[in-house]
């Protein structure tokens, strides 16, 4: 298999397609031969269904186009009940090759301008034929030299419970295309089966304001198709959107000279509806409180993904704002590391003064007990010399203040004198 072979396969890629598929045979054909088909061909394609197939050449290389063998859909003035319709470009909104065919005169060939071909088949609910089969190569282009049509499409996928798209991410093509007249991209938004998308804008302003022939910004709800679901923002504002399916389209086109000062930021949120009578799963759901549920992740995470804004109640959020969404695990480690060498020394503080308050409480025992023996000690002394003086049987001996006076007979000197 070629590498546009392989590139064609990829483009239906997101459909998912299995060989059951009613548009199998359309959207992925046989690769190997560069052949699709009609549903269910060689037999009759079936009522109400609508196919799509963008073909990508390899770099330098232009698509050509050719029905064979068989051409047979349900004829009408403007082609309007079935129908096959070719573009030149990648898109569903390219330039229109021919105009739609139908009735069963084969089409002419067909060569696109560049490496990428876009190609949609319709049928309604009555007549149904035998369809055709499409044989298509790659054609290189000649004299393209060194810079061969590198043509990177500018484009990009997201998906997941919610995220961001916005304009700087084209800033890498501006540079490669900023001699072009016309700047677009497209960004391709998918979640899981059975959800949907709720489209936010953070950020919106178009250079020229409702000039919509100059700059504008679409919102395809499931195919890049241009149908009357398609959303167009030319002015000053854009509401949110709600996508019909799991896949959104958003597709941002420019004059060269208004790309700069143009700007938008959407935030995306994948959401499940429920009736009213069912529940949102508590443990992996947050209930927005419109009949729909978004992934518990989202809640108190700083964005608003309900419609009403509920997620993000100051209530509701008060403790997570305070200590979950603080506590991460790195927060964590720091936050019990700190927290613990706290307990550790406040501990080791309060033993240290304990210890010391007991060191001194014994300090000043061992002092008093000492001081008390002293005391005891001279007492003791005392004791002993007062009990060890004479005892005078009321002779005054001493005087008041204890010093000794003897006793004189001044009468017998008299007389001996």
């Amino acid at each position: 298999m070629s590498s546009g072979a392989k590139q064609k396969v990829e483009s239906a890629s997101l459909m998912e397609l299995s060989e059951d598929s009613a548009c199998y045979n359309f959207s992925v054909g046989n690769p190997q031969k560069r052949e699709f088909y009609s549903p269910n061909y060689p037999n009759i394609y079936p009522k109400n269904v609508k196919c799509t197939l963008r073909i990508i050449a390899d770099p330098g290389h232009t698509v050509r186009l050719d029905f064979r063998d068989k051409f047979h859909l349900e004829n009408s003035p403007s082609c309007s009940y079935d129908w096959l319709e070719v573009r030149d470009g990648p898109h569903g909104y390219s330039p229109v090759i021919g105009g739609r065919y139908c009735g069963n005169e084969f089409p002419k060939q067909m060569l696109s301008s560049k490496r990428f071909m876009w190609v949609q088949f319709s049928s309604d609910d009555s007549i149904e034929y035998e369809g055709f089969r499409a044989v298509y190569d790659f054609v290189k282009v000649p004299n393209t030299g060194s810079s061969a049509d590198i043509e990177k499409e500018c484009s990009f996928y997201r998906s997941g419970h919610s995220g961001i798209i916005k304009k700087e991410e084209m800033d890498t093509y501006w540079l490669k295309y900023r001699n072009e007249d016309v700047i677009e991209c497209m960004w391709t938004i998918e979640t899981e089966p059975g959800k949907k998308l709720y489209l936010n804008f953070k950020e919106f302003g178009l250079d020229r304001p409702n000039d919509c022939d100059q700059n504008f910004l679409q919102i395809f709800p499931d195919s890049r198709t241009p149908s009357e679901q398609v959303i167009q923002f030319c002015g000053t504002t854009a509401e949110p959107q709600r996508s019909t399916a799991n896949i959104s389209y958003v597709r941002l086109f420019t004059q060269r000279d208004a790309y700069n000062k143009t700007d938008f930021k959407i935030h995306f949120t994948s959401f499940r509806e429920i009736k009213k009578e069912e529940q949102c799963d508590p443990k992996l759901e947050f209930n927005c409180g419109d009949q729909t549920c978004i992934d518990i992740s989202l809640k108190c995470d700083g964005e608003y993904d309900c419609k009403y804004r509920y997620d993000e109640e100051p209530s509701l959020c008060a403790r997570a704002l305070g200590v979950a969404m603080v506590l991460t695990s790195e927060h964590m480690i720091i936050i019990l590391v700190v927290f613990f060498s706290l307990v550790i020394a406040m501990c080791a503080s309060i033993s240290i003064s304990c210890y010391n308050k007991i060191q001194e409480r014994q300090l000043r025992e061992r002092e008093y007990k000492e001081r008390r023996s002293k005391e005891a000690s001279v007492e003791v002394t005392l004791d002993r010399t007062h009990s060890s003086l004479p005892r005078g049987g009321g002779r005054d001996d001493e005087s008041s203040d204890g010093c000794y006076v003897p006793e004189v007979d001044f009468r017998n000197k008299q007389r001996t004198n």
